[in-house]
């Protein structure tokens, strides 16, 4: 859920709560079970993205937002 807000704030170019969801996403994704590797993966995309949003990167921090979910719903 938090993943998706924040894309929708970053095309909207509101970088302040994007941060905010991109952080509850990464607190929650340390509570997500099944395939650790797949998890991990997931969590790195959303790091990722934290970076690109800081560096005014829409495109890629939206990117890294689509892998991360594709990963946490291939678990």
């Amino acid at each position: 859920m938090h993943i998706e807000k924040a894309k929708v704030e970053i095309i909207h170019n509101d970088f302040v709560p994007p941060s905010e969801h991109l952080k509850a996403a990464r607190t929650e994704s340390e509570k997500v079970t099944g395939n650790p590797d797949i998890s991990q993966k997931a969590n790195a995309s959303i790091i990722e993205a934290q970076i690109k949003v800081k560096e005014g990167d829409i495109k890629g921090a939206t990117a890294e937002l689509n892998k991360a979910l594709a990963l946490y719903k291939s678990l």
